[in-house]
């Protein structure tokens, strides 16, 4: 073989593996992050007060997608990438699934907790018998159904005790601040916090995540930087209260249904989002 068609032969290779690999990079990338929609408007007084039968109402929750919500495979794998490059971590979940409990487990050498809520007997059984040592599990109750997400939200935003503090959450006097949390909550500079739960269906009557989403926020403005992610962000509950005490500006990624939050913590501001 002469020395020039030696060399376009090395040229139609390398051109290739370029373009081979450019397609994998392009397929591993995060879904483009989403432009934050119009946040639902505070009601006015007299709009609070009226009678009027064809006074604007919020929308119900989104239906899910699906009955059980598993994670999609891209989802899982933003989850498996954050959790394994900075091993061992410190690692919060509102609500466990099969999913979920297997990347707890690879967290072995970290410190993990565990918040089982309200409905998920099933999981609580499931972690036990697994006979799991070293992640803390802990039964709570969430008495916010998912119906009363437009008021409390309303309620948030007028109430100076739901203003982000630096004090520990079980001295938050709002609402929508989780109760019961074990001490060591509020100890622990969480790595990630992960928003699965409460409410599987989202349906009205269920127990929705708006306290989760608010607690989770408070949390992570404790840490140095603490990771948020928050799936079914396709229903609105989860959608509306990721922007309002998440804030977009944290948001630096999303697979699927899931939104990834990097909250910079140590903030003196007395609001979540700029």
């Amino acid at each position: 073989m002469t020395p020039k068609k030696l060399i376009f032969l090395l040229l139609i290779i390398f051109s290739t593996i370029s373009f081979i690999r450019l397609l994998i990079l392009t397929s591993i990338t995060s879904d483009p992050i989403p432009t934050p929609p119009p946040p639902p408007p505070l009601s006015s007084r007299n709009h609070l007060r009226s009678s009027n039968p064809q006074t604007p109402k919020p929308p119900p929750p989104t239906p899910p997608s699906s009955d059980s919500d598993p994670f999609s495979p891209k989802e899982l794998l933003l989850l498996q990438t954050l959790i394994s490059t900075r091993s061992p971590r410190n690692i919060l979940f509102f609500g466990i699934t099969p999913q979920l409990l297997d990347l707890a487990m690879s967290n072995a050498a970290g410190h993990t907790i565990i918040f089982l809520v309200n409905e998920e007997f099933e999981e609580f059984d499931r972690v036990r018998a697994r006979g799991i040592e070293g992640i803390g599990i802990y039964y709570i109750e969430c008495e916010v159904m998912a119906k009363q997400a437009y008021e409390l939200l309303e309620y948030a935003r007028v109430t100076p005790a739901c203003r982000p503090n630096d004090g520990p959450t079980y001295e938050s006097r709002c609402r929508l601040a989780l109760r019961g949390l074990p001490e060591i909550v509020n100890k622990v500079r969480w790595d990630v916090v992960v928003v699965d739960g409460p409410g599987r269906g989202g349906g009205p009557e269920e127990p929705g995540r708006m306290a989760a989403i608010y607690t989770a926020a408070l949390l992570a403005r404790a840490g140095n930087s603490t990771d948020v992610l928050v799936h079914n962000v396709d229903r609105t509950i989860e959608k509306w209260y990721s922007w309002e005490f998440l804030c977009s500006e944290n948001l630096i990624s999303s697979k699927g249904r899931l939104w990834h939050f990097r909250i910079r913590g140590r903030s003196n501001s007395g609001r979540f989002c700029s």
